[in-house]
């Protein structure tokens, strides 16, 4: 049953202990006070979910970064297919080459299905980081000024769990991609566009070949399941690496979607919603394989995009700020702990 919320009635006592908000429902209440709603709902959700190395028994061990993949979702009214709300518009994906330990250690191969020549064949983090700010902010105007819904990145008609059909990636002289088309280039690497094996290239021939609409980058909302994603893995090692110049403002607030679910479905609360869970709370499950960077995004979508067909607007309910103590004892200290921590990351 879901914790109920709200004021105790006025025939009942109140108790501090009993009726006071959880942790949970505390944080989320300061990052409503944080983070304002958007005065127009945001048209494009831009689902973000890394993997990174690991390894559990040392806490000193530096996590990097080795997948980063980025769903847009076209949330604009007027899309979605039964429960699910808005669709799957454009999809970037890149595994990321560690630098502080070059070789992948058997915590992260067992955990994440992994291997040491993904990483090898592949860009650092910031190369990949404007790999995927070059995709949002082309793909993102050219989606805006295309017809609400006309561009699909997914084969069948919109439901959970379809393949992707066209993809956006990095590549170079030594990982070309047959039939691929250029975007734009990063030093040594290529942002391309690509269609699955027998897809029909025409829609994304299309799509890059239309003028885009810049203003559509201020109806852009990133999301994550949670705040570790960018709080932590993400803010950190760039801060780490001193890799501030790659960074962008709209990746210091975004939608939680695991409180979103929370508020929506669980009376506030967040215990226990794993990205399983959260599916299951849709009557949805887990498509692909867990702890794939790629899977874990496209089942995140869904998750929103079910966020989406019940009624939950996207707005930005969590991010960079020294108000919110939303990972105390978790992992580690989040970023925004740090007085060093650059003004780029703190500002709203």
């Amino acid at each position: 049953m879901a914790r109920q919320s709200g004021l105790a009635s006025a025939s009942t006592s109140f108790d501090p202990h009993r009726d006071r908000p959880s942790l949970s429902q505390t944080r989320q209440m300061a990052a409503a006070r944080a983070y304002p709603s958007h005065s127009t709902r945001p048209a494009f959700v831009a689902v973000l979910d890394v993997e990174a190395t690991r390894r559990p028994s040392d806490r000193s061990f530096r996590q990097e970064i080795v997948e980063l993949p980025v769903a847009v979702i076209d949330a604009r009214p007027g899309g979605g297919r039964g429960k699910l709300g808005g669709t799957v518009a454009a999809v970037f994906h890149t595994f990321v080459k560690p630098t502080e330990n070059p070789r992948l250690n058997f915590d992260t191969t067992s955990f994440m299905p992994i291997s040491q020549a993904d990483v090898d064949a592949a860009p650092t983090l910031g190369v990949a980081l404007q790999g995927m700010h070059l995709f949002l902010e082309t793909i993102v105007p050219k989606l805006g000024a295309s017809d609400p819904h006309s561009v699909v990145a997914t084969a069948g008609e919109g439901g959970h769990g379809e393949r992707l059909v066209v993809s956006f990636t990095l590549t170079n002289d030594s990982r070309r991609i047959e039939g691929s088309i250029a975007v734009g280039e990063i030093g040594e690497w290529t942002l391309v566009g690509y269609c699955a094996s027998g897809a029909d290239t025409a829609p994304l021939e299309a799509l890059l070949l239309r003028t885009g609409d810049a203003s559509a980058m201020d109806g852009l909302i990133m999301a994550a399941d949670g705040p570790w994603d960018i709080a932590c893995y993400l803010a950190h090692e760039v801060q780490r690496k001193r890799l501030q110049a790659h960074w962008r403002s709209y990746l210091s607030k975004w939608w939680n979607i695991r409180w979103a679910v929370g508020s929506a479905k669980c009376g506030g609360s967040v215990r226990g919603l794993n990205v399983v869970s959260q599916l299951a709370q849709f009557g949805l499950r887990f498509v692909g394989t867990e702890h794939s960077g790629i899977d874990d995004t496209l089942n995140i979508v869904s998750i929103a995009r079910a966020l989406l067909g019940y009624g939950s607007a996207p707005r930005a309910n969590d991010g960079l700020s020294r108000t919110l103590s939303v990972l105390t004892g978790r992992v580690f200290t989040p970023v925004w702990y740090n007085p060093r921590v650059p003004a780029e990351m703190s500002r709203l």
